[in-house]
């Protein structure tokens, strides 16, 4: 009867969160959205490692049974400490760039944000998965800003778009990774920027599946037949929180 435990930078882990409530409607979920250090992809790897420590003691202390690191800058940055620092299981996310190899056979587009195109470990991810050379990394500088900012509309990001999907287009990509867990909210606009001829694939359903596999493994997982509660914490304002939320949502 334990809750999950989910975070991120800002709101963007809650399209995680969405994916963990369609799979596990039986599981409390406990949400943290630090937006008052976003975006991680500007903070070095030791602040994200302690940071990071400190959200899931921040977790654990509302007895958490499970940790899913909802960022992939933070999942390349900070996981493997956390699984040294705790004993509970710990889920990190990547950019679904396996399963649009397996469901397209032409080129792959995989947005990003800055810090993820950098790394190391999401390069490697690449380079072991796209023996055809057939994934083309597009960074979206802004886009994660103006998802969380207050002041944006959709005007403004559908500005961003056009500016880092045109490249894509130009090159006929068949699918579109969507390689941070903010861009979900914004599908329907990622939608009209591309067309209906292009897939779009994000990685939530497979975290949900990831996060069900590791409850059963570790005989901790909720049977009640009942839809469950999620609560969410922000290190920020709590009316921000609410408003951006809904304007996404």
């Amino acid at each position: 009867m334990r809750p999950i435990g989910v975070f991120d930078s800002g709101i963007g882990g809650l399209s995680i969160v969405q994916s963990i409530i369609e799979t596990l409607p039986c599981e409390d979920i406990i949400y943290f959205a630090d937006q008052k250090n976003i975006p991680y992809g500007e903070k070095s790897e030791e602040f994200l490692q302690n940071r990071s420590t400190e959200i899931v003691n921040f977790l654990l202390s509302k007895n958490c049974k499970l940790i899913v690191v909802a960022c992939n800058t933070a999942t390349t940055m900070a996981i493997k400490i956390l699984r040294e620092r705790f004993s509970c299981p710990i889920v990190g996310v990547e950019p679904a760039i396996k399963p649009a190899l397996e469901k397209t056979t032409g080129l792959i587009g995989v947005l990003t944000t800055v810090a993820t195109s950098k790394s190391e470990k999401f390069n490697e991810l690449i380079k072991k998965l796209d023996r055809e050379k057939r994934v083309i990394v597009q960074p979206c500088p802004g886009l994660v800003e103006a998802i969380e900012s207050s002041e944006s509309n959709l005007e403004v990001i559908d500005n961003l778009l056009k500016n880092f999907i045109q490249p894509l287009q130009s090159q006929n990509i068949e699918s579109i990774v969507l390689g941070c867990t903010h861009y979900p909210l914004i599908r329907e606009a990622i939608s009209s920027s591309i067309g209906d001829k292009i897939q779009l694939i994000d990685s939530g359903e497979a975290v949900a599946r990831e996060v069900k596999k590791q409850l059963m493994k570790n005989n901790i997982y909720s049977d009640i037949k009942e839809l469950r509660k999620l609560q969410i914490y922000t290190s920020k304002s709590k009316e921000e929180l609410k408003n951006y939320s809904e304007a996404w949502s």
